[in-house]
């Protein structure tokens, strides 16, 4: 498998986690969970950034969207 998919995979799923968790966030029970939901989406959103521009920065980021 080539890094392009690889990072493609890794990107997905980052991508999904961060989905899943919006998901929750709106559908919590009570404002504490949902801000703990928001809190780590937040984080998951970062980490999808940072590997977004680590990928461009390998300039791999034609394949990947």
């Amino acid at each position: 498998m080539t890094l392009n998919s690889e990072l493609t995979i890794c990107l997905a799923k980052v991508k999904a986690i961060e989905e899943g968790l919006k998901a929750e966030a709106e559908h919590a029970d009570n404002a504490h969970d949902a801000k703990t939901y928001r809190d780590a989406m937040l984080l998951v959103r970062d980490i999808k950034k940072d590997l977004s521009k680590r990928i461009e920065t390998l300039g791999l980021a034609e394949g990947l969207s």
